[in-house]
């Protein structure tokens, strides 16, 4: 057996960092790129078995990898549930050019779920939060880590991630920068479950109080791979109404009609961007907390799980 190889040169120490992430499924032509990446991780993590004496013998390994979409318009936001339909292929690529996975690895193809995130005031972004699990065999390391990498094939106008680096306001093999937009929502309207005619208008609600995040959950068993399955979309909202009027016909004098089981929601962003929630489940508290300086607010929580099939309904541009 040849002796180990070890690298003791300074070259040897590389950044840490995701620069690119492409994904493909079958019927593409080349591989497509999810635009500008954030908060990255990839991970390589032994699963093995001790012996009498305690000593550790590795027999399989878990792959994973987080990292955040910042692109997040209706375009990326649409192809959320194809991404983690369990048939894409992923290239992670490292700001010094090394590669997780690999364009050949097919019958490797991980895990995918995902959380949409528009939470917070209009100075936070909105943003996609994606998961990679896979297990393999130790044999496996060094296809899904190659030691070399060899060129992607570009992209066909009809795959079906190529409008997520090739439209918006300028085109680039980076994605698109004008594709990153605010979180903040510029209304929130509800229509009550015993209620017809038009959604009512909630006023303002404190920015930094806000939640809206659309996450793709999973069986809670894993495959044979240890690779989640997708089962629906849990769509979750919580905001603090900063109008909590006790006079008649007010707010507080709402709350056991407007705000029960089955409203609908309808939130605005300041680009258009709107989502509307049908059915959704409610729960309310009414805040009179702490001295003069601040205001009562009333925090509404809301949401619910819809099926993969209808997510893309919810969200308009």
């Amino acid at each position: 057996m040849s002796a180990y190889t070890f690298g003791t040169a300074l070259a040897n120490q590389l950044p840490r960092g995701i620069a690119n992430v492409y994904v493909k499924i079958a019927g593409d032509v080349g591989y497509s790129s999810l635009g500008p990446i954030k908060n990255g991780s990839v991970k390589l993590t032994s699963v093995g078995t001790k012996n009498t004496y305690g000593q550790e013998y590795p027999y399989s390994a878990i792959v994973t990898a987080e990292f955040d979409v910042l692109q997040c318009t209706i375009l990326e936001e649409q192809l959320v549930t194809r991404l983690c339909q369990g048939d894409v292929l992923v290239v992670i690529q490292g700001v010094d050019g090394k590669r997780m996975y690999g364009p050949a690895t097919t019958s490797l193809i991980p895990g995918i779920t995902a959380k949409i995130n528009a939470s917070g005031g209009i100075t936070k972004n909105r943003f996609i939060h994606v998961s990679i699990k896979l297990a393999i065999v130790p044999s496996a390391i060094t296809t899904v880590f190659p030691t070399t990498t060899t060129a992607l094939t570009a992209p066909g106008t009809s795959d079906t991630f190529w409008s997520i680096a090739n439209t918006g306001i300028a085109t680039t093999n980076l994605g698109q920068p004008g594709n990153i937009r605010a979180a903040g929502t510029s209304s929130i309207q509800i229509q009550g479950a015993f209620e017809t005619g038009q959604y009512q208008y909630l006023g303002r609600t404190q920015g930094s109080k806000s939640i809206l995040t659309a996450e793709v959950i999973a069986d809670t068993e894993m495959d044979e791979l240890d690779r989640p399955s997708v089962v629906g979309v849990e769509v979750a909202l919580k905001f603090a109404m900063m109008q909590a009027n006790q006079a008649a016909s007010q707010e507080i004098a709402q709350l056991p009609t407007t705000f029960s089981a089955g409203a609908q929601f309808s939130l605005s962003f300041a680009d258009g961007n709107t989502w509307t929630i049908t059915e959704s489940g409610i729960a309310f508290d009414y805040q009179n907390v702490g001295d003069f300086n601040g205001l009562k607010v009333i925090e509404v929580t809301g949401g619910g799980i819809v099926p993969v099939s209808s997510f893309n309904a919810i969200i308009t541009a």
